[in-house]
Order: C-alpha cells, then sequence, then structure tokens
C-alpha cells in the first residue's frame, strides 16, 4: 500500500470515528439510556448532564470536544495498523469501530458515572458483527477465536469482582472489559490480560492522588471506563507497531 492510500484511510478512519463522537453527544437517545441506568440504580451518583434539554445538548460546543477526542483515538489505531504493518489490513475497519466505541464509553463514563447496558450492548454487537465479517471474508479464523477466549476470560474476572464486590465495580464495568477484550484480545491475548489487570491498579492510583490532593473523598467513586479504553488501546497500537 502507498503513502497516498494509508494517509486516506487514516484521515478517513478519524473523520469516522469523529462521526460517532459527535452524534453520541448530541444525540437525545444516549442520554435517555443514562437516565435509564440512573434510575434503576439505588442511590445513583453522577453529573446531571443527562437532564440536559435535547437542544442545549445539540448546541453544545462540548460536541465538538467528544467528536475530536473519538476522531483523535480512531485516527490513532488506523496509522498504527497501516504503519505498523505488523497486522493485516483488513484488521483496520474493526478496529477502527472498536475503539470508537470504546471512546464514546469512556467519555459517558467519566461524565456519568454510568454505563448504559443499551449502550454497552450495541458496541460488543457491532464490532463483533465487523469482526465475523472479516473472518468470513478472509476465512482466517484465529483471530475471533483469541478474541473470544479473551473476552470469556475478562468477563469471569471482572463478573466475578463485581459479584463479589458489588460496590467496588458494576456489571457495566464487566461488559465493558469484555468489550475491551474482544478488541485487544484479538492480536495480543497475553498484552490484553496485562491491560485489563493494570487499568483497576490505575485508577486505584488516582483515586488515591486525588484523595490527598483534597479533590475528593474516600465516597466519591472513580470511572473505571477510561482506565480500561486507554489500557486496551494501549495495548492494540504496542503490538501494531
Amino acid at each position: 500500500m502507498g503513502t497516498i492510500q494509508a494517509v486516506g484511510i487514516f484521515i478517513a478512519a478519524g473523520t469516522l470515528a469523529g462521526l460517532a463522537g459527535w452524534w453520541s453527544y448530541a444525540s437525545p437517545l444516549l442520554w435517555r439510556w443514562v437516565e435509564e441506568a440512573r434510575q434503576r440504580t439505588p442511590g445513583g451518583y453522577g453529573p446531571s448532564i443527562s437532564r440536559v434539554p435535547a437542544r442545549t445538548v445539540r448546541i453544545s460546543a462540548r460536541r465538538g470536544a467528544w467528536a475530536v477526542f473519538s476522531g483523535t483515538v480512531g485516527a490513532i489505531i488506523s496509522a498504527a495498523l497501516l504503519f505498523g504493518r505488523r497486522e493485516p489490513f483488513w484488521m483496520v475497519p474493526f478496529f477502527v469501530v472498536w475503539a470508537s466505541g470504546l471512546a464514546v464509553l469512556a467519555l459517558v463514563d467519566r461524565e456519568t458515572l454510568f454505563l448504559p447496558s443499551k449502550l454497552l450492548r450495541l458496541s460488543m454487537v457491532v464490532a463483533g458483527a465487523a469482526l465475523v465479517v472479516q473472518a468470513i471474508a478472509t476465512r482466517d479464523w484465529s483471530h475471533l477465536g483469541r478474541s473470544g477466549i479473551c473476552a470469556v476470560v475478562a468477563f469471569a474476572g471482572f463478573g466475578a469482582w463485581a459479584f463479589l464486590r458489588p460496590g467496588g465495580l458494576g456489571l457495566g464495568d464487566a461488559r465493558f472489559a469484555v468489550l475491551v477484550a474482544l478488541g485487544a484480545g484479538t492480536i495480543w491475548p497475553s498484552g490484553c490480560l496485562v491491560a485489563l489487570t493494570c487499568a483497576p491498579l490505575a485508577a486505584a492510583v488516582v483515586a488515591t492522588f486525588r484523595r490527598r490532593a483534597n479533590r475528593t473523598d474516600q465516597r466519591t467513586p472513580v470511572a473505571l471506563g477510561p482506565f480500561l479504553a486507554l489500557a486496551g488501546i494501549v495495548a492494540v497500537v504496542t503490538r501494531a507497531v
């Protein structure tokens, strides 16, 4: 593949991922899902951003920030795969879709401290379908097999954690870990498991630092989603380059 073609794909991937972030913030549907998750959680916490009127959300400047963030994530993933040349070219569309979903979910979790089940299921279905289609088209099922094994391991580990310590981890985080494993485990199973192990540790370190800096108290939760997303993306980029 020539440099011009690679740059074109890089720009297109970043643009599509940016549109996903723009739509997510502008869509009242997403915030309705967040509100439903909040109502189902006793003593729900988090900012009241999901209660902002739809018209105000559509004209908010933060919509652009979400687009920039998700677009940057999609562009970084595609650039790593295209210029690193360690993974097959056909993996690029799957990873752009996967990374866009991670970026949006990380932003939602950071702003609301909720991960709506409907958005998680949609992200997993879309990413899984993209991986299955590519496996059928290329007749290479090895990536799908590694991805499935890592997803099962991630759900078993984080699901057990959520069951044993429901106040420290939610099922939304466990599902998010499955989505991370679905992508990162595709090309680097061992790195995926290391990344998923490091994410909660990093969140704990940040929470401790914030408390010692008198920014929060012990009752203020820290969103795990951004750390899981970062761990998965770093694992993929590291493997690709």
